[in-house]
């Protein structure tokens, strides 16, 4: 008899929202979690010591509209949603000079701002006709699967300033390079999470709100209902599959299950050793998918300064090392904390420096912002790619030729093996909610509620 009806591998959202699920409908599950904490891609913190300091979000923090599962979960356990402050003039910077702006599109001068709100526009378009369920098909979508966003962006945004707001926006996205990226993956990723614009947006969009009390908040609840059946400091380091059952092996632990959910990115599955081995789709993913470079910063004053000055704390710059920045704040504005990111090639070669030297660049971008600056109380920044059991974060991305030819595989079951993870969601990919989602989906799948096809019905939609 096995020890568990399944084991789940990784104790992030995807993973414990699989494990929570099952556990309801009365099935024996354990949770085996490399980490000494859990949460995965999302980590708070407390800025301080003492119950009563604000919280940082060193990982995934946002959530808005169109999220309603992760927003259906904040409302059952009472969890308070904080809106992002957006009150006041946006600040962008080119050519180290600062201009304050509204809305989503900043003022470059009239040719170029049209030109910009001109190819979000187009991309968005593009990432209309992409059908989430099925990206993979249709005539084109392997034509498009071998060009990358930065072919893109040489047809179409020749001028350098309007080139280098597009690539700002593309790296705060994906925390990867545009030629780093396939092309059909990024519409793909776009149409994903509503829209490029969707994502891009705070007031509207996918960075509305966060958690009063940090984003790993619901994960800490429904760890709560899981209590010791989450074991952590366990990576799993072979899972040997048979018809019948599945053995998961850790250094410390050797679980006999009738079903294992593998819920870590698939870059991670290489740190596995799999008995069979992986079909050669899936071993691709693990190979060819990479993981974004991000390393996430906060710098916290005594109080917003910038709201008094009429300034939302909202940053987006042309080119540099750090191009974007968000306010923080509690919603009383004390502490005043501004976050945000390093990403992509600029995150891989500033993580050799250590975070005084970071905390230098990130001081300079903010001076030439917003000019003075009061004394800086804390600054403190996380390096995402260097964490072994994340390699990266936001999300895992595919270049040229993985999407159209490998990724059909990732959602449907192998033998006793069932996927999740944000990475095999087709709504809201990369983020919490496709997480949840993803966990949801492979419950269902152990439970034999839901199958997966990797062809399309004949009256889904197409890519034409």
């Amino acid at each position: 008899m096995a020890d568990v009806d399944v084991a789940v591998v990784g104790a992030g959202y995807a993973g414990l929202t699989a494990a929570w699920r099952l556990q309801e409908a009365g099935v024996r599950v354990v949770v085996l979690e490399a980490r000494d904490r859990i949460g995965g891609r999302v980590w708070s913190v407390p800025l301080s010591e003492g119950g009563t300091s604000p919280v940082i979000d060193l990982g995934g923090q946002w959530v808005g509209p169109g999220q309603e599962r992760i927003l259906r979960l904040a409302r059952r356990f009472e969890l308070p949603l904080e809106r992002v402050y957006t009150r006041g003039r946006h600040l962008v910077l080119v050519d180290g000079t600062a201009r304050p702006y509204r809305g989503l599109i900043p003022p470059v001068g009239l040719k170029r701002t049209l030109q910009l709100g001109w190819l979000l526009l187009r991309l968005d378009l593009a990432a209309r006709r992409i059908p989430v369920d099925y990206p993979w098909s249709g005539r084109r979508a392997k034509l498009l699967d071998r060009q990358t966003l930065g072919d893109w962006l040489d047809r179409h945004a020749r001028d350098p300033v309007v080139r280098g707001l597009l690539e700002t926006a593309i790296t705060a996205v994906f925390s990867a390079e545009p030629e780093e990226l396939s092309y059909l993956y990024s519409l793909f990723y776009m149409h994903s999470g509503k829209s490029f614009q969707h994502l891009l947006s705070v007031r509207g969009g996918a960075q509305e709100r966060k958690f009063a009390s940090g984003a790993d908040a619901l994960a800490r609840i429904i760890a709560g209902k899981l209590g010791n059946r989450i074991h952590l400091g366990q990576p799993v380091q072979a899972i040997v599959a048979s018809p019948q059952d599945v053995l998961i092996r850790t250094p410390d632990e050797t679980v006999h299950a009738n079903y294992v959910v593998v819920a870590v990115p698939p870059p991670l599955w290489r740190k596995i050793a799999f008995a069979p081995e992986l079909p050669e789709s899936l071993a691709v993913l693990s190979h060819e998918m990479k993981m974004g470079a991000v390393i996430k910063w906060h710098v916290v004053f005594d109080e917003a300064f910038w709201r008094e000055r009429g300034l939302s704390g909202q940053i987006v710059a042309a080119d540099g090392d750090v191009r974007v920045a968000f306010d923080n704040s509690p919603p009383s504005g004390r502490p005043g904390m501004l976050v945000g990111f390093l990403e992509g090639a600029a995150a891989r070669r500033l993580s050799w420096l250590s975070m005084n030297e970071r905390a230098a660049i990130v001081q300079r971008f903010l001076e030439t912002a917003f000019g003075s600056l009061p004394p800086i109380r804390l600054y403190r920044d996380h390096v995402w790619q260097a964490e072994p059991w994340s390699e990266g974060a936001y999300v895992a991305n595919m270049g040229p030729g993985i999407l159209s030819r490998h990724y059909r595989m990732v959602r449907r079951n192998w033998g006793r093996i069932v996927w999740a993870g944000t990475e095999t969601s087709p709504v809201w990919y990369g983020y919490i909610e496709g997480a949840i989602l993803s966990g949801a989906r492979a419950a269902l799948q152990v439970l034999g509620l839901e199958s997966y096809r990797t062809t399309p019905p004949s009256d889904a939609p197409r890519l034409r």
